[in-house]
């Protein structure tokens, strides 16, 4: 974040640890290689097989970064680096926080600028919150529970702090209520922007780098990976870094240090800092050089996919069959006995938190499209009409409340740390936020004119349609992020151990391309994506999922559609992307008939002529793979 360093390591203990941030990038190398290829193949599969994913009906458009401009600025008390100064922050449109001494040189602040780094930080604003957090931190040392915590010199009660699991503490002290809820409002969308930023990139690169991520880890016996998956790709390795030296520095390194006992938190505070900021370093300069090496072998990996793929495709369909007949049995008891007696409790939180949310967006727009209406629309431009809804921030009161509401998510799955072990409900809240965020711009982007009164029920209709369709995804997703690693973990010791017979099935010079692992896995979540969309299917009322949507049953029926007809959407074998297709009924004649009058007034998607033809475009089947390759190379 911006700090200066103890130097509480000496020269062999620093060298040490880069040796070993070095020796982690090195032994990650071979996977992150097996994953890109394997990501690379399911990309080409999918550019050629042109799938489309959920149909939505509002106008999508990405949520733009506001770059250059300022979403908040103010000079304000800062802890940092153990002492207090007056400090300039700045949050610029893209959600960089830039902090600025200007005591020390007012006439040229930016010689001692520096960037507050976010990612994976949790930000509160009360001492109890904090220390809540210092505690959870500390619990695994022993004696180390005494710590000094940021006292403010001056009559400062409105203070927003921001922990990091291994960076120093930074305590912003706002003059007003008003001004801390503002702060931290704006802090905690640059938190969520910065975190998820390997999941907004939606690319196979990223995809193959948290897929690498995941089997590094199950290698070692870990699968509990959700807690890591947070920030930039640098950030994530060196949290896994961090994961491998920690045992170590609470049992070697710190016990050395001399420090007094009541200093003892505050100094390992600071000794996390200085490894983190070192080991930072290393990985960084280390992936960098593993991403070069990528990006050049790449041209040759295209080439052989692109010309072999018709072979890939047909080892990998026969092996898939044949893991999947030996195996389906063992799998499906062990979901039977494991996963599926908590699959209807866990569903029904985490619904009730989304349900909460979005009914919440909803009446925030409802509320701006009423205030529209309610007005004298005579002589008013169609921009002096829309600003209501234009103008519908993510952190003004009535949206960030929309946004609290799925904070509760950690609470209500508290039980699931002991049962499944599982601690990823931060980034499960964060993609539900950032799924809001998308949908409420899918709403301001609906460009609405004077005759909104006319349009305002079709307008609702399709953001009811899309709610229920962004609710059902994000259930789906956070039920596997849940189950599927405790699932891996329990089948371990009877199936893994059998997929060395399958290896000599895979060709010589397709064995970059084609991993059994990956394969196996993919017959795992299809087996449990069966049981998943079977809860979601069978017992919707419970769930909480339609706001005012009347096609929610079309929508929650077609989950079970691939289940019945023996047809399986293919799976990038990643629990961050799962697969979410659906089949909607068509609208009436007549409601076809006022979209087409509408359209002049509002600018949305529109709904497919009929269900066959929204389901040939969304089901394309996967044995016809082979011809569009066919085709593709002959056009090339």
């Amino acid at each position: 974040m911006g700090g200066q360093q103890s130097r509480l390591l000496d020269s062999k203990q620093r060298k040490n640890l880069a040796g070993r941030s070095r020796a982690v990038v090195k032994n990650f190398a071979p996977h992150y290689r097996r994953q890109y290829a394997t990501a690379y193949v399911k990309h080409i599969i999918t550019e050629l097989e042109q799938r489309e994913g959920a149909v939505t009906q509002l106008q999508r458009r990405p949520v733009d970064l506001l770059r250059g401009e300022k979403l908040l600025e103010g000079t304000l008390p800062q802890f940092q680096d153990q002492r207090w100064s007056e400090r300039r922050l700045l949050v610029t449109g893209d959600f960089l926080v830039e902090s600025s001494d200007i005591k020390e040189d007012p006439q040229n602040v930016h010689k001692n600028k520096t960037r507050l780094l976010l990612s994976s930080c949790d930000i509160c604003t009360s001492t109890q919150e904090y220390r809540l957090l210092w505690d959870r931190a500390m619990q695994e040392m022993p004696g180390a529970a005494d710590f000094e915590m940021p006292n403010s010199p001056g009559p400062f009660d409105y203070p927003v702090f921001i922990h990091h699991p291994y960076r120093p503490v930074i305590c912003i002290c706002a003059h007003s209520e008003d001004e801390q809820l503002a702060w931290l409002s704006v802090l905690r969308n640059a938190m969520r922007h910065h975190s998820t930023a390997i999941l907004r990139q939606n690319s196979f690169q990223g995809r193959a780098f948290l897929e690498a991520v995941r089997h590094y880890r199950q290698e070692k016996g870990r699968y509990d990976s959700g807690v890591l998956m947070l920030g930039s790709e640098e950030d994530v390795l060196s949290m896994v870094v961090m994961e491998d030296v920690l045992p170590g520095l609470r049992s070697q390194v710190f016990p050395r240090l001399r420090v007094a006992r009541n200093r003892r938190g505050a100094a390992w505070g600071l000794l996390l800092a200085e490894v983190f900021s070192l080991v930072c370093g290393e990985v960084s300069q280390e992936l960098h050089t593993l991403k070069e090496h990528e990006a050049q072998g790449h041209p040759l990996l295209d080439k052989q996919v692109r010309l072999n793929l018709d072979q890939i495709l047909t080892v990998q369909e026969h092996i898939t069959r044949k893991m999947r007949g030996q195996m389906a049995s063992v799998i499906a008891m062990c979901v039977a006995r494991l996963i599926l007696p908590s699959l209807g409790s866990i569903c029904q939180e985490l619904a009730g938190a989304l349900h909460l949310a979005f009914s919440a967006a909803r009446e925030v727009f409802t509320d701006a499209c009423d205030a529209i209406m309610s007005a004298r629309c005579c002589g008013c431009s169609v921009q002096e009409l829309t600003e209501p809804l234009t103008g519908l921030p993510c952190d003004s009161s009535p949206s960030g409340h929309c946004y609290r509401q799925l904070e509760l998510i950690p609470d209500r799955l508290a039980a699931l740390q002991d049962r499944f072990g599982f601690q990823g409900a931060k980034g499960i809240v964060l993609r539900a936020q950032n799924a809001l965020e998308q949908l409420r711009h899918s709403m301001k982007s609906t460009q609405i004119s004077l005759t909104l009164r006319r349009v305002y029920g079709r307008v609702l209709k399709k953001l009811d349609h899309d709610s229920v369709l962004v609710q059902t995804d994000l259930l789906r997703e956070a039920l596997v992020q849940i189950t599927l690693p405790w699932l891996l973990r329990e089948l371990e010791p009877t199936c893994k151990l059998e997929l060395l017979q399958y290896e000599e099935m895979v060709f010589a010079e397709h064995s970059a391309v084609i991993h059994i692992e990956n394969i196996y896995e993919e017959v795992v979540l299809e087996s449990l994506l069966k049981d998943i969309n079977s809860v979601l299917r069978d017992a919707p009322s419970q769930y909480q999922l339609s706001l005012h949507c009347s096609s929610l049953m079309c929508i929650l029926n077609s989950l079970g559609a691939d289940h019945r007809t023996g047809q399986q959407t293919p799976s990038s074998g990643s629990y961050e992307n799962v697969p979410f297709t659906v089949e909607v009924g068509a609208e009436s004649k007549d409601e076809e008939r006022d979209d087409e009058e509408e359209s002049e007034y509002v600018n949305v998607a529109t709904m497919p002529a009929s269900s066959d033809d929204l389901t040939r475009r969304s089901h394309q089947p996967g044995h016809n793979m082979h011809q569009w390759a066919m085709m593709r190379e002959s056009d090339a």
